[in-house]
Formats: C-alpha cells, structure tokens, sequence
C-alpha cells in the first residue's frame, strides 16, 4: 500500500471513529419523542392493571441489597398469598411495567417492586413513582437496604413521597 493510500485510509477510519458516535446521538435524540410516547403508552397501561389489580405495594430502593432484599421479602409472602415480585433486576420504570403488563394477575395480594433510581430527583419526575400511585391510598412502604454514603440515590427513596404503611404519612 503507498504511503498516500494507508494515510487517506487513516484519515477515513479517523473520521468514522468520530463521526459514528455523534450520528449514533442524533438519532438517539431525534427518536427521543417516540420513544416516550411508547413508555407512557406502556406504563399507561401497567398503571391500569396495577388499579384493577390493587396489589399492596413493598417498594425496594437503595444503592445496593435491592435484589436479595426483594428475593427474601417474596419468600416471605408468597408463603402466605399470591405475590409477584419484579424478576431479575427489573428495576426501572419499563421493567417494572413489563413485570405488571405481563404476570400481574387478578387476586395478586402483593406486588414487590425493586426500584432503581439513576439519578437524582429521579422520584420527585416520575421514575417508577408510578408504581405506587396506581392504586390510590392503598398501603405501601419503601425498603432501603443500605446505601453508600454520599451517594446521589441515597434520598431518591424520600423524593418518591412514599414513607410508611398503613396511615402513615405519602
């Protein structure tokens, strides 16, 4: 290869290396109002269910534990009534709604949700605050295994506006 080929060649691989990432952006911003759309309609219909449904609510949240915190709280109450509990780490707001848009089902006595929250406020904008407003003044509570110190997700629990169970205050 002449030196005049491999450096326009370098030159080309330069440019995609810059350039892709920046196309990749636009799109992702350019398609940002569908995508949306598409959640609402998805959590729409999750906070549907979840009402008709009316599944008390454990709400689990913090920087680290979620997972076998909820694994050990569906033990628990599986053993006693129908309960259904997010799988895996299903703990965002389109996971939680696929959770409930697909194995919520009639006469479920609790839904275990662990809730990640990724980033500050998360709560106070929605997030997965859906999840426990859908069902009115029905009794909820937020677990918060641990979290890290200084970590920006140790309030989002707090912002999400739900503090204790049974008349206790949202």
């Amino acid at each position: 290869i002449t030196a005049a080929l491999s450096g326009r060649v370098l030159f080309g691989l330069s440019i995609s290396v810059i350039a892709i990432p920046v196309i990749i952006d636009v799109a992702l911003l350019l398609l940002a109002p569908v995508e949306t759309r598409s959640q609402k309609r998805w959590i729409d219909k999750a906070r549907a269910k979840m009402g008709v449904s009316a599944p008390q609510v454990v709400a689990i949240t913090g920087s680290y534990g979620k997972t076998t915190t909820k694994e050990y709280a569906r033990r628990i109450f599986s053993a006693e009534v129908s309960t259904l509990a997010s799988p895996a780490s299903f703990n965002n707001s389109m996971g939680l709604a696929r959770t409930v848009n697909e194995q919520l089902t009639p006469g479920t006595k609790w839904f275990i949700a662990e809730m990640g929250t990724y980033g500050p406020g998360e709560g106070r904008r929605g997030g997965c605050a859906w999840v426990g407003g859908a069902q009115g003044d029905q009794s909820r509570c937020i677990l918060r295994p641990r979290h890290r110190p200084g970590d920006h997700r140790a309030g989002a629990d707090r912002a999400v506006g739900w503090r204790s169970a049974k008349g206790g205050p949202r």
